[in-house]
């Protein structure tokens, strides 16, 4: 199960009431997908596409596919990666299809493995649980905050918060689709857990530019 904990502790769900900068959140659990009030609609801007053909793929009696809108401009047609054509861990990269503000792909964390503590810089991260039970790690400033994770659950990695991903099951991997908002691979190795110091942004204030660090 999911830890939370109440305000000043601080490990809860985003909410419509916002986010708290500096946390390591658990965005949508598995649970609510489907509920009533929870059901999404998918949204798609009005009028025709600016090219001749359509991106539409379709499915003939035989079981066979095609592609149409392959006269589409790479920037204005829906790119498809099958898991079969992975180029490594990433699949949507500006490698793969020519992304330059997203990057996704899947990684596979072996049983009783953990990484070490880390952030990801200036970038934000999502994370999607396929399988298995992995863990994420990090403080919230007072103590070690442990989130248990399961297939379906969703978490947002805010930039430069130091966390750690352990997958403590002896027998089943974890796997995780990750999403970044960088092309960058950054992973920045830090000795220890600790919370970023929240800007205070009233006048006169002076806020240090170093991390505070909740040691223990």
């Amino acid at each position: 199960m999911v830890s939370e904990r109440p305000a000043g502790g601080v490990a809860r769900r985003i909410g419509p009431a916002g986010r708290r900068p500096g946390r390591l959140r658990l965005a949508v659990p598995a649970k609510s997908v489907g509920r009533p009030g929870h059901e999404r609609a998918a949204w798609f801007p009005p009028g025709p596409p600016k090219w001749g053909g359509s991106t539409m793929t379709t499915h003939a009696a035989s079981g066979s596919e095609r592609s149409a809108g392959d006269d589409a401009p790479p920037n204005n047609r829906v790119h498809r990666i099958r898991a079969g054509e992975l180029d490594g861990h990433a699949a949507i990269s500006g490698g793969t299809v020519g992304s330059e503000k997203l990057w996704m792909g899947m990684v596979v964390n072996p049983p009783l493995s953990s990484t070490d503590n880390h952030h990801h810089g200036d970038s934000e991260a999502g994370v999607y649980v396929v399988s298995g039970h992995p863990v994420f790690v990090y403080h919230d400033g007072t103590q070690e905050v442990r989130l248990a994770a399961g297939p379906g659950d969703f978490f947002l990695v805010p930039p430069f918060v130091p966390h750690r991903e352990e997958n403590p099951d002896p027998i089943e991997p974890a796997v995780v689709v990750i999403a970044r908002t960088t092309q960058e691979p950054i992973k920045v190795s830090v000795p220890e857990l600790y919370r970023l110091e929240e800007t205070d942004t009233r006048e006169g204030s002076t806020v240090p530019d170093t991390p505070w660090r909740g040691c223990c």
